[in-house]
């Protein structure tokens, strides 16, 4: 008795998540609640786990590439001789191909792309990628490589990608353009670069201008551009700023932009002011003489647990017009990483003191450092500080469908600046100061 591997629902307002890595390949044999595949949702990886015993028969999604919640991403059947490469109920399977594995085979997947056929045959190097026969022969494309494809022209099929797995990735598809720019089909006109960009004409009807790339393809330079030459479909055109050039972005800084979107349609209001940390810094101190690694951003954590406690509308969540609040407070911690903004949650931090909270937060965050953060957990409260960078005072940004954010700043004159943004539906300004009232007192000790 076989099993679908789905994506999940992982939270409050997730709709898309992102392969991140396959713990199991195909053929492989699994258990029920064996980890099979990791995912990325809402800035934290998550680990699916198999629904039956059998062995892995499809792999359906490559890494690095984003589907939508309950998408099927591959599939468990019973054992069939042959093992790796069984064929699924539907063909084919799509197999994980490592990178130096596609890196070798490359002049075999050329030569069955020249010829049409979609399976490559194995290469001494490795395992190469197969497609399925559901997928109409297409390999796996990350979005923007789908989307710059169809903006160029260029046909996906054949194509060998350098992505995670084999993925085509956008750089793939510009290689592929800048190609068929040095070598036009005698029927068809020369397609323009993606890094390169018509400058708009004057009013007065003048020539436009062709502005060179900054890092021009050597091929496509040998090919003498025509005197006016239209801007590639989808490239912004801007006066007077020379080319430009499209940056790929990570799945945190797209999860971010989609964020701070849904945020505009929300009624915020961010009340500003400084507290004296005199009580804070005792309490620090007494948490390092237990052996804690506590600071300052650990005292305004146990400030806000103590806060939250007392104005239960800021630990929780507005959903479809309703107003939730949560039994437990999970404190959430903006960590700044290469990828961009995660967030860390330390657990059930109510009642705590700051030993112990300090001790949660440092665990939560060294998780996400390392690219094991989130695991399902969801903050009710988050706090964002700024304060190292020397910021005295911000504005943060509230991460719905939470409904208070505080963002911590640097102290100046014994003072810490503390500013708070709030969903104005759930919450008015007044209890909303009062709040940051506990907060300032608890610190200062008064």
């Amino acid at each position: 008795m076989g099993a679908d591997i789905i994506v999940p629902k992982l939270g409050l307002t997730e709709t898309h998540a992102t392969v991140v890595r396959w713990r199991k390949a195909v053929g492989d044999e699994v258990s029920a609640g064996d980890v099979v595949v990791e995912i990325q949702a809402d800035k934290a990886d998550v680990d699916v786990e198999a629904a039956a015993d059998g062995v892995i028969t499809e792999i359906l999604i490559e890494e690095g590439v984003e589907v939508e919640l309950g998408t099927v991403i591959g599939r468990i059947g019973s054992a069939v001789a042959g093992g790796v490469g069984a064929p699924g109920p539907d063909g084919p399977t799509l197999e994980r191909v490592p990178v130096a594995a596609m890196a070798a085979a490359a002049p075999v997947a050329a030569a069955v792309a020249a010829s049409g056929v979609a399976t490559v045959a194995a290469a001494a190097a490795g395992p190469v990628t197969t497609t399925s026969a559901r997928s109409g022969g297409k390999l796996p494309s990350s979005p923007l490589a789908r989307r710059l494809a169809a903006e160029l022209g260029v046909a996906l099929a054949g194509l060998v990608g350098t992505g995670p797995g084999g993925l085509v990735v956008a750089r793939d598809v510009r290689g592929a353009a800048a190609v068929e720019v040095a070598s036009p089909a005698p029927a068809a006109p020369a397609e323009v670069p993606p890094t390169v960009i018509a400058q708009p004409a004057p009013v007065a009807a003048a020539p436009v201008q062709v502005v060179a790339a900054p890092e021009p393809v050597a091929s496509v330079a040998a090919a003498p551009a025509p005197a006016a030459t239209p801007a590639a479909e989808g490239l912004p055109e801007i006066p007077g700023v020379g080319a430009l050039r499209e940056l790929e972005l990570t799945r945190v800084r797209r999860v971010t932009a989609r964020r701070l979107a849904a945020v505009t349609a929300i009624p915020v209001v961010t009340l500003h002011r400084s507290a004296a940390i005199d009580q804070a810094r005792v309490a620090v101190a007494v948490a390092r003489a237990q052996g804690v690694r506590a600071t300052l951003t650990h005292a305004v954590l146990a400030a806000c647990a103590v806060g939250l406690a007392k104005h239960p509308q800021l630990n929780g969540f507005w959903i479809d017009g309703r107003l939730y609040t949560a039994e437990r407070i999970n404190l959430g911690i903006a960590v700044d990483v290469e990828q961009g903004l995660l967030l860390a949650v330390a657990e059930d931090c109510g009642g705590k003191g700051i030993a112990e909270i300090a001790a949660a937060s440092n665990h939560a965050v060294a998780e996400v450092r390392q690219g094991r953060g989130g695991r399902g957990s969801h903050p009710t409260f988050t706090v964002s500080n700024l304060g190292m960078l020397g910021i005295e005072q911000f504005t943060p940004v509230l991460n719905p469908p939470e409904t208070g954010i505080l963002g911590v700043g640097a102290v100046v004159n014994g003072r810490i600046g503390l500013s708070l943004t709030f969903d104005h539906r759930a919450i008015d300004g007044a209890p909303a100061a009062r709040f940051l009232d506990v907060v300032a007192r608890e610190l200062a000790g008064a």
